[in-house]
């Protein structure tokens, strides 16, 4: 093989494996993969098959964001759903009849 092409694709695999290691920095990356709706953890199993503690690793990285979020929330106060009566309303019109006719 030509000796630029092995070069260039190393320095490729580098660049990668540079922007990869960003994921490590921040769970967010795995969570917006784990919470997409066509992708979810099948996307880790299918991609990361050969790595299954790299696949234990998210989910458990998962599970301290959730527990993490759950904790920082206010609690929610609680709302007794209560249904009033149907409003009448104005029409939505300029116009104001006369009664110019009846005289």
């Amino acid at each position: 093989m030509n000796e630029y092409v092995i070069t260039m694709v190393e320095l490729i695999w580098e660049k990668l494996d540079y922007y990869y290691s960003f994921s490590d920095v921040t769970p967010a990356y795995r969570v917006a993969v784990l919470l997409h709706f066509g992708r979810k953890f099948q996307w880790f199993k299918t991609h990361w098959a050969s790595r299954p503690e790299w696949q234990k690793t998210v989910k458990d990285n998962f599970k301290e964001f959730a527990y993490a979020l759950l904790k920082s929330r206010p609690p929610t106060p609680k709302v007794i759903a209560t249904r009033g009566l149907p409003r009448k309303r104005k029409p939505c019109t300029e116009y104001q009849p006369k009664d110019n006719d009846s005289n």
